[in-house]
């Protein structure tokens, strides 16, 4: 399969477990280089399979080898700016992972990403900009949609979607564990939006009056809190679930994608998909 070399600058901040993002970070690209990225999402297993998804203007990338080399998937249309990338947690089991598209919808693969099949019944806009899957989405089969229109919800494994909460245009999604169900944080173009009942019912965050396109939780959320997002003036990081925030980082440019090293704990590592 032809490699690209000419569509995605990865920085990658390194930042030391003990300081954790206290000190000016560091920054490198790890290529290709030379456009924008809209998404990334790593394989749950990324510390065996070194795996890592991105989503771009001109279609879906993966890499083997955590970001060296890339390959651009096939099986989508073509013409679709990929928007987000959803991951099943019982991936190694299920090989399902979901794309959004910012005009064409959703779509679904069963196969780890070599087939696609349209997957947006009871969206009324197909202009996605992010998806989030529930950490228990093998029992609830629940994701959550941010569209021009509003969040929407689907608990048929993306068969089926309804709106929920506030009615303001959303930019992104993510969500973690909370008891049996889970937390979920929603970026809209006035703010940080938070839901405590699985993305049923939303109240705003004290981030506000910014627009909010890229939301990651730690993989440690449930104990350290510490949440980051991207915005049109860089990134910020929440170590209390949202009360408090620091940063900017990048603050010249739109970070558009955020994500946490399945390690954080350990090497306080984070990735930033941001305007070259």
């Amino acid at each position: 399969m032809k490699l690209w070399r000419l569509l995605i600058c990865l920085a990658i901040l390194l930042a030391f477990a003990t300081s954790a993002l206290a000190e000016v970070p560091s920054w490198r690209c790890a290529g290709p280089y030379g456009g924008r990225i809209r998404a990334l999402a790593l394989s749950p297993q990324y510390a065996q399979d070194q795996t890592l998804f991105a989503g771009t203007e001109a279609g879906l990338f993966t890499s083997a080898d955590a970001g060296q080399t890339w390959q651009k998937a096939q099986g989508l249309p073509e013409g679709l700016t990929i928007s987000s990338i959803v991951i099943s947690p019982g991936f190694a089991q299920d090989h399902t992972l979901f794309i959004s598209t910012t005009q064409g919808g959703i779509f679904k693969s069963w196969d780890g990403g070599e087939t696609w099949s349209f997957w947006s019944d009871g969206l009324s806009s197909l202009a996605v900009a992010q998806m989030a899957i529930s950490p228990h989405y093998s029992q609830d089969q629940t994701l959550l949609a941010a569209t021009d229109r509003g969040f929407y919800k689907s608990q048929s494994a993306g068969k089926a979607w309804s709106a929920v909460g506030p009615r303001v245009t959303t930019l992104s999604v993510a969500v973690s564990p909370q008891g049996r169900g889970f937390i979920a944080y929603g970026g809209t173009v006035i703010g940080l939006y938070i839901s405590n009942d699985s993305g049923q019912s939303w109240e705003q965050s004290t981030l506000n009056g910014l627009p909010v396109i890229a939301i990651a939780l730690s993989p440690n959320f449930v104990q350290d809190r510490t949440l980051l997002v991207g915005t049109l003036g860089g990134a910020y990081l929440s170590r209390d679930g949202g009360a408090h925030w620091e940063g900017p980082w990048l603050s010249d440019q739109v970070v558009h994608a955020v994500l946490f090293s399945p390690q954080y704990p350990n090497d306080s590592t984070l990735f930033l998909g941001a305007d070259e």
